[in-house]
């Protein structure tokens, strides 16, 4: 954890990685999750596709369920059919 971390240095106060060392130094992994999601993962994320084209296609899924996959993968077979 300590490499990974340190390699994020350079991006975020360092106030915010002793914060996330502290969590890992105590096994509070999902604070410590939560904090790279919402503050290094997601942004970054968020970054890349304000540069990238939008999707062609944009599918979503109302539910995980069975029957929410089986909907969800319906559209998804619908889509590629219309793409071959």
């Amino acid at each position: 954890v300590d490499g990974i971390l340190d390699s994020l240095k350079p991006l975020h106060p360092a106030e915010v990685i002793a914060a996330w060392r502290a969590a890992a130094a105590t096994g509070d992994f999902t604070s410590m999750a939560t904090g790279l999601i919402t503050h290094h993962y997601d942004p970054r994320y968020a970054r890349h596709r304000a540069r990238s084209a939008p999707p062609a296609v944009v599918i979503g899924a109302a539910t995980l369920d069975e029957a929410g996959l089986d909907r969800l993968a319906g559209e998804v077979a619908d889509v590629i059919r219309t793409m071959a």
